[in-house]
């Protein structure tokens, strides 16, 4: 057992869900195998675990106090009302008692994602100066006005305002942006909590934004991957497993909503199936969409098929041991969790060439990338994944090995408590110099 660290909390927004959410179960599963007592207190929880609480219904906090007129009808009242302007809403009491939610405070807490309608980002900050504090966003929201991709929009970086895309989720109904980020950059500037990130694309985005006013280390932690499970497996087996016959080239794509996902380019991708030649389709092609069910669309000589949501790890392992190749024609990404794990199981990646994508998918040795939004750049590399067995065979081979090296759960539990004793160091030298 680590000699400091006796108690550590992990804030999200979930417990269950995309790859932030993976992430975040992942180090409170992982810390917990270390002897710390871990806990994670989450918007909304989907597990059965204990040790997840939902931080409106704790059962080691009593709401009491919060049953009174103001909490039960104003504030509900207030914070609809917000919504409906496009302020982004702070009136979320129970942040403020994060260190009574698991009875005793922590020696460290890390924050993933905190929008979803469940934190207040002032409480954390006053927090910050009480207990060491480590963020880690899972996405853009941190430094934005509203919304938690912004892509090619750069209007972050000096204050948003005018939003180009006001139904970018999280989707507000008025523009507020240029307010909803001044309070924000208010927040950070009392904060005094650490940044990790899993890219250094995010850290150098980051580092750019408003966060940069936020007083802490900076640190650069890669993803790790359960390769106890996200593992290489003969093809035909993960077919049989999941009902798929062996006579077709099978494409994958996984995205929380499938083809309704907002981070996903759908519309270059459905063109760019339809366009493939159809003398180079000599095998059938399927491509499978798991995030939401829904009917097979048939794109030219393509067929793509829609299913619902995985939540079994080891079934969503079956997918990409059972695909070919892997697409991910992402808007943004700063780590990406599906690739890490498709190439854990020796799946090729083709992928768009953005953000952190080109930190993890190094072309032509473990992947291949395609300019994003670019139908022909798709299609080219499309018919060279469809036409060329040993390409694929090499590239499974560099993704595997790749993946072993990069993505081992355990080099990242290490890491992570490396640094969290680096910050309660830190926190608890900053304190002494305060009285002095």
């Amino acid at each position: 057992m680590n000699h400091r660290i006796r108690k550590a909390l992990v804030v999200n927004t979930a417990d269950e869900g995309g790859g932030t959410e993976r992430f975040a179960w992942l180090l409170f599963k992982g810390l917990e195998q270390r002897g710390i007592e871990a806990w994670m207190v989450v918007g909304q929880k989907y597990s059965n675990d204990p040790h997840v609480i939902p931080i409106h219904s704790s059962p080691l906090l009593h709401y009491g106090p919060y049953q009174n007129f103001w909490h039960r009808r104003v504030v509900p009242a207030l914070r609809a009302i917000e919504g409906r302007i496009g302020l982004e809403s702070y009136r979320y009491p129970f942040s403020a008692r994060l260190l009574d939610i698991t009875g005793s405070p922590p020696d460290i807490v890390l924050a993933s994602n905190l929008h979803g309608g469940y934190f207040d980002l002032r409480a954390l900050a006053a927090l910050s100066h009480k207990v060491p504090v480590v963020i880690r966003p899972g996405d853009g929201w941190l430094a934005t006005g509203h919304c938690a991709v912004p892509a090619a929009c750069e209007r972050w970086r000096s204050g948003c305002g005018r939003c180009p895309d006001l139904l970018r989720p999280p989707a507000v109904p008025h523009d507020l942006t240029h307010i909803n980020w001044l309070r924000k950059r208010r927040v950070y500037r009392s904060a005094c909590w650490s940044v990790v990130t899993p890219s250094a694309w995010q850290m150098n985005r980051l580092d750019l934004s408003i966060l940069r006013h936020a007083r802490g280390s900076r640190h650069i932690i890669r993803n790790g991957v359960d390769q106890s499970v996200f593992k290489p497996r003969p093809r035909d087996d993960a077919r049989k497993s999941l009902g798929l016959t062996s006579d077709r080239l099978i494409g994958l794509l996984v995205a929380n909503l499938g083809s309704g996902s907002p981070s996903k380019d759908f519309q270059t991708l459905r063109t760019a199936l339809a366009r493939l030649p159809q003398q180079v389709v000599r095998t059938p092609i399927d491509i499978l969409v798991v995030g939401r069910e829904g009917p097979s669309e048939t794109l030219g000589a393509v067929t793509m098929h829609h299913r619902p949501y995985c939540w079994s790890p080891s079934e969503l392992a079956s997918y990409y041991q059972a695909a070919d190749f892997l697409i991910n024609p992402t808007h943004e990404e700063t780590f990406s969790y599906v690739i890490a794990e498709a190439m854990s199981c020796g799946t090729p990646v083709l992928a768009s060439k953005v953000a952190a994508v080109p930190e993890i998918v190094k072309d032509s040795q473990n992947g291949l990338l395609f300019a994003p939004a670019d139908v022909e750049a798709l299609t080219a590399a499309l018919v060279r994944l469809a036409s060329d067995d040993a390409l694929r065979r090499n590239l499974s081979i560099g993704a595997a090995a790749y993946a072993k090296k990069e993505f081992s759960l355990e080099r990242m539990i290490g890491r992570y408590l490396e640094v969290f004793e680096q910050v309660i160091e830190e926190h608890a030298d900053a304190a002494t110099a305060s009285k002095q």
